[in-house]
């Protein structure tokens, strides 16, 4: 979701601060509606999950509550560009090769640990200063290195931005200046559009998603770059 909102609001001329906060509200309410979803279904990996919020969650607040405000939108925008052209290699990558996945429930979480803990400290400064949930950074991590089955990794990464996102907005929060319209409206259209989602993934054949993926990761990475340029 924030990784559609943020050009959008950018290219809407909403300041960046605002479209930060405003981007992880929508993130927030529509991961939190997913997750439930996904705990009536069962399968939550808590492990990951746990691993990953807490790091994420204090850099998080790190990012919301200082670094927004010394580091420039610019630089930021340039950085997230990066993050769309690096998402579009790893579906470059799954259209040429299938991807091994393991079960579940053999996975050794020990031994990918590390792997959580810098997932996590890299999505909560994600979260907090490119107002993106993260998910674009969990599940390629998780399917390539962990090779997580990619529901489950989605699964994991749905969780973990309830706490990313919310911790994200939290200096806000506390000031009581979050663009509530913005972002409630922003909201409920995220909603309703992973509420469809989730019935067109029963629909639609997996080559087809890498593929638009692919495209659009491209599309939106050029569209903030040239954000950044002419900021």
């Amino acid at each position: 979701v924030g990784v559609f909102l943020m050009p959008f609001y950018l290219m809407m001329n909403v300041p960046y601060h605002v479209a930060v906060d405003a981007s992880l509200m929508a993130v927030f309410f529509s991961s939190l509606t997913s997750s439930i979803q996904h705990y009536k279904e069962g399968g939550l990996l808590l492990e990951p999950c746990v691993v990953m919020a807490v790091p994420g969650s204090i850099c998080a607040i790190i990012g919301s509550f200082y670094l927004i405000n010394t580091i420039s939108p610019v630089l930021l925008m340039i950085i997230f560009a990066g993050i769309m052209f690096l998402n579009a290699d790893f579906f470059h990558f799954m259209k040429k090769k299938e991807i091994k996945t393991t079960d579940p429930g053999s996975i050794n979480h020990l031994r990918y640990f590390p792997l959580y803990i810098v997932v996590g400290v890299t999505v909560g400064l994600s979260a907090s200063l490119l107002g993106i949930g993260g998910g674009i950074i969990i599940v390629p991590c998780l399917m390539r290195v962990a090779h997580y089955p990619v529901k489950d990794a989605v699964k994991v990464a749905v969780f973990v931005m309830i706490f990313t996102t919310f911790f994200g907005f939290s200096a806000d929060l506390v000031r009581n200046s979050l663009p509530y319209y913005i972002g409630g409206s922003s909201a409920i259209g995220a909603i309703v559009g992973c509420f469809l989602g989730s019935i067109a993934l029963k629909y639609v054949r997996q080559a087809l998603i890498t593929h638009v993926n692919y495209i659009v990761s491209l599309i939106l990475g050029v569209i903030m770059l040239l954000r950044a340029i002419i900021y």
